[in-house]
């Protein structure tokens, strides 16, 4: 159940030779989204789906650790659409966070958080997460799910007649003008 979830698990951290792990963040988690951190690496972004907000921490690269936790998008204030699912952060720090429910993907300024770029996917409801890649890292990968979560509930309903749900979208934002593009991703440390 995704809304308005159940608390049973946590969010986690393996040391960089794969030895210790530990908790990472000091709650009770439903359902672990968003986890992100910024192109320096200071800032994490995390969300709870359930709780409708996607939090940034301060983090420490030495130590690993997440502190002062503060809103970044609350989706129920700033009235947005749908629930935060999979995200990513661009080489300009912008967040790309997938609107489970609302069918986009939508950038937020690492600044104010305000929207500077939305995508929408055409007869798809559910898109999960989002990657950017490519030989120039312009290419946004979006996925999506086989079917359909009720608003209400966040119960997986069947798939309704969504042709394209459960694909893999690739978007060229250079192609569409947008000046965004990614990072390639760290190799874990052991």
């Amino acid at each position: 159940m995704l809304l308005p979830g159940l608390k049973q698990s946590s969010c986690y951290q393996v040391s960089p030779e794969g030895l210790r792990v530990r908790k990472l963040l000091d709650t009770q988690i439903a359902c672990a989204n968003s986890t992100c951190f910024s192109p320096d690496g200071t800032t994490m972004y995390f969300c709870d789906t359930p709780e409708r907000v996607i939090w940034a921490y301060d983090y420490d690269t030495k130590t690993g650790d997440a502190t002062n936790r503060r809103d970044f998008i609350d989706f129920e204030a700033r009235g947005r659409d749908g629930v935060p699912d999979g995200s990513t952060v661009d080489a300009q720090g912008g967040l790309w966070s997938c609107n489970i429910t609302a069918g986009k993907v939508t950038r937020y300024d690492p600044n104010d958080g305000s929207i500077t770029c939305v995508v929408n996917i055409p007869g798809v409801t559910t898109p999960t997460c989002v990657a950017l890649g490519g030989k120039d890292m312009t290419t946004l990968f979006i996925t999506s799910l086989d079917g359909s979560l009720n608003q209400q509930t966040g119960e997986m309903e069947e798939p309704r007649a969504q042709e394209h749900a459960g694909s893999l979208f690739a978007v060229d934002l250079a192609a569409a003008g947008l000046p965004y593009s990614g990072l390639p991703e760290p190799l874990f440390a052991y």
